[in-house]
């Protein structure tokens, strides 16, 4: 009697220990947590995915951060429990690195692209490696081979390669790229934009691909908001160069860019920008020629600005304007400055007002070390009580002959 209870026991802890095992089995690499707290073997695949999900949860506050002793260890355990372990190979790859050792690191993260190709940690590992080489051949392949093993996970390439864009080396490896135009390309700028410190890299990579032998010059979606985050990371050169590689018209000779209000404004504020505020109205009207200026009694305030590159000399200011004597007390003035507040101390270079019908005004422009200015319209209705209503046909900057009262024509900038 005794003898058969111990059979039936010892079947029963068999069949817990194998249901034990079997689940740890089934576990460890969908809920490695819950296969590590059975404490049954096999524990390497459970090991290595609780490591990478520590791992990863520093990642996504800090893409640079190192592994922490707990996830080492835990990699460190499951790889030489279960050598086939992949999610262990990105902690042990970073750790090397981390404690100094490159030459091994750069071993084992060649060895992991040859044991997986569906790693994403290590595919991106691989990326970020080649970049600086300037091997884009090398990149192209590697992204590619990552891109069609898992495109659900397309976001977390791209934000790699938008991270790694903040390296000016990484440009030459990213040109060829985006240079043939992949069907993920918008992601890929989008993604980029949101870095800040990478708005200059982003610029230059943008403007070189609108050149031979990629000849991308077909305005994109981000274009414009590229063009506006550069000038307002002061990379003046590059967003004037990127908005006239991508069909910004300009008129011979007139340092402002639409001055007769012939089309909407697109890389603004390269070209004109509609300062738009709940009490004054902006608008352009292509077909007229014009620009419209609306605003509530007792308001004020910048209506349209735009960037220009201008040297010291002597400009006429010419325009042509209608609606303001139909409001007594309201004026419409101009404000050139410069960019740099470092150097101009936030004084204007020079203002004025802008009279009813057609009108010419000369600037003459100091020598300064500034190049880069504001030039700006300003609607000051606070005398009158009634709306305003302003139409501007023309507003053009030129600069002039020594010598001379008519303007010189400029060559248009390449």
């Amino acid at each position: 009697m005794d003898r058969r209870y111990l059979v039936l026991g010892m079947g029963a802890l068999a069949a817990v220990a194998v249901g034990a095992t079997s689940f740890a089995i089934a576990n460890q690499t969908r809920k490695p947590a819950v296969a590590m707290a059975v404490g049954v073997p096999p524990q390497g695949l459970a090991q290595a995915g609780v490591a990478r999900a520590l791992y990863g949860s520093r990642l996504v506050k800090n893409p640079k951060a190192r592994p922490g002793a707990p996830e080492r260890r835990l990699a460190e355990r499951a790889f030489a429990a279960e050598p086939m372990a992949a999610n262990a190979l990105p902690i042990l790859i970073a750790g090397l690195a981390a404690d100094g050792d490159r030459q091994q690191s750069q071993a084992l993260l060649q060895l992991a692209g040859k044991v997986t190709r569906r790693d994403r940690l290590i595919n991106a590992m691989l990326i970020d490696e080649e970049l600086p080489k300037n091997r884009p051949d090398r990149v192209i392949k590697l992204f590619d081979r990552a891109m069609a093993v898992s495109t659900e996970v397309r976001s977390f390439y791209l934000e790699r390669l938008a991270t790694a864009t903040l390296n000016p080396a990484a440009i030459q490896a990213l040109a060829p790229m985006l240079g043939r135009a992949p069907d993920w390309a918008d992601e890929y700028w989008a993604a980029a934009l949101r870095f800040s410190q990478a708005v200059p890299q982003v610029g230059e990579l943008r403007l070189r691909i609108t050149r031979p032998p990629w000849n991308q010059r077909k305005p994109l979606e981000t274009d414009a908001l590229l063009v506006s985050r550069l000038v307002e990371s002061s990379q003046y050169d590059i967003a004037s160069d990127l908005a006239r590689a991508l069909g910004l018209k300009t008129t011979l000779g007139d340092s402002l860019v639409n001055p007769d209000f012939s089309q909407v404004p697109r890389f603004s504020p390269v070209d004109w920008e509609m300062m738009q505020s709940g009490e004054i109205g902006v608008s352009i009207d292509p077909a007229k020629g014009s620009l419209l200026l609306s605003s509530l009694p007792s308001s004020s305030g910048v209506a349209v600005r735009q960037i220009t590159a201008l040297t010291p000399g002597r400009y006429q200011l010419s325009w042509k304007l209608a609606g303001l004597k139909a409001s007594p007390g309201a004026e419409l003035r101009y404000r050139l400055s410069c960019t740099d507040l470092g150097i101009s101390g936030g004084k204007s270079a020079d203002s004025g007002r802008l009279a009813e019908g057609v009108g010419s005004q000369t600037i003459n422009l100091p020598a300064s070390p500034c190049r880069w200015y504001w030039f700006e319209v300003e609607l000051d209705a606070t005398n009158v009580d009634s709306g305003v209503d302003i139409t501007l046909d023309q507003l053009s900057l030129q600069r002039q002959v020594a010598g001379s009262s008519r303007p010189a024509r400029l060559p248009a900038r390449n």
